[in-house]
């Protein structure tokens, strides 16, 4: 009972935020992804890009770039864990799909280069990336 009072108040707080519906237009995203990183993600223009908000959330490493040289510190995982399994699990969702449609998901030519194609951790790679590209903050 309590259950399902608590999935039909997060459909109703997803239908009154315009954010939350613009996110959930994104592969991968539904109802509960899109109003978790709504309600975590209090100010989207403090993040100039998707890796920001991606590093943000503990997805990508930190980036210190000074002088052309890239440099990349480790996953923190500092970010919100329960956002950041959300956004794994609903990027892993579209690479099954596009596997099972058929279509090629997103980073496919990465991983096909770093010889990684058909494994689990190639899968995990990509949705990786997909999670990130997903949630660039201007939508």
């Amino acid at each position: 009972m309590q259950i399902a009072w608590l999935e039909k108040r997060i459909h109703q707080v997803h239908r009154a935020n315009p954010a939350s519906k613009r996110l959930e237009a994104i592969p991968g995203f539904g109802v509960i992804v899109s109003t978790a990183v709504v309600a975590t993600m209090t100010d989207p223009k403090a993040f100039k890009t998707g890796r920001e908000f991606a590093a943000w959330i503990g997805l990508v490493p930190r980036q210190n770039s000074t002088g052309g040289k890239d440099r990349l510190g480790s996953i923190s995982k500092q970010g919100d864990r329960y956002l950041r399994r959300l956004l794994v699990v609903g990027a892993l969702a579209v690479i099954r799909s596009a596997r099972a449609t058929g279509k090629p998901a997103s980073g496919s030519r990465a991983v096909e280069r770093g010889g990684l194609i058909g494994t689990r951790s190639a899968d995990h790679i990509r949705a990786s990336g997909h999670a990130c590209r997903a949630n660039r903050p201007d939508t």
